[in-house]
């Protein structure tokens, strides 16, 4: 039990933490307001992809956390900072360039539906936040901003989980 609560505890806090700073990072990095201005989404319309987004984001992005969670034994900030940053990038890019493999390999004959051109399940949000160069969007803005929420953030657990240095009693 108490081992459960070592691994789910902190993949809460990542969540609650990481998730709304990923919705304002997707939407400020696709400058959501502007695309609801320009009537092509209405209001609700964008949230509800961004919020749809964000939490694709944070399924791939919880592939690295558990990994992370155990480099805490890193003794410099540093290399703890930048070795969760390293491993939050690597499942977001291989995410996106998946998106972007998949929707290069489409043609015609397979279809013209959103599914079949960007990707199954989550093709429709796909298709929102990864068409023609919007993914340039994704891996510059979004990715980086998250890698570097989740570096910090590893920080701040290693400082709760390490043990303090307990003064001798005289």
């Amino acid at each position: 039990m108490r081992s459960t609560y070592r691994v789910l505890a902190p993949l809460l806090c990542w969540w609650l933490v990481l998730f709304p700073i990923s919705v304002a990072t997707i939407w400020y990095a696709y400058d959501m307001s502007s695309v609801v201005n320009g009537g092509a989404y209405s209001l609700s319309e964008a949230r509800t992809l961004v919020l749809q987004m964000s939490l694709i984001t944070m399924t791939v992005l919880s592939l690295s956390a558990i990994p992370s969670m155990r480099l805490p034994q890193l003794k410099r900030r540093v290399s703890l900072f930048f070795s969760t940053a390293y491993l939050a990038a690597i499942p977001l890019f291989a995410y996106a360039s998946w998106v972007f493999w998949w929707r290069e390999r489409w043609t015609v004959q397979k279809g013209l539906s959103e599914f079949a051109a960007f990707g199954p399940v989550v093709g429709h949000v796909n298709a929102a936040f990864f068409a023609e160069f919007k993914f340039l969007s994704y891996v510059l803005f979004v990715l980086p901003i998250i890698s570097i929420i989740a570096g910090l953030l590893s920080i701040m657990y290693a400082r709760l989980v390490q043990p303090k240095p307990v003064a001798p009693s005289l």
